[in-house]
């Protein structure tokens, strides 16, 4: 299952999330943001230049990757 969403909707989010096996989080607007995608506030670290983003498979440490 892939969902694609440019804003988060924290309760909608949290009733898939035992469907998810993976997620990939790409340049938040907030470090709030990132945490509900991710877990972590990394994302909203993330440089502006398009193509960087992070992937997160089940309990695995956090995977940066650039497309």
């Amino acid at each position: 299952l892939l969902l694609a969403s440019q804003r988060l909707d924290e309760g909608r989010m949290h009733q898939l999330e035992s469907h998810l096996s993976y997620r990939i989080g790409l340049r938040t607007f907030s470090a709030m943001e990132s945490r509900g995608v991710l877990g972590v506030p990394d994302a909203y670290e993330l440089p502006a230049a398009p193509g960087s983003g992070y992937l997160k498979s089940g309990v695995e440490a956090l995977t940066r990757f650039r497309a």
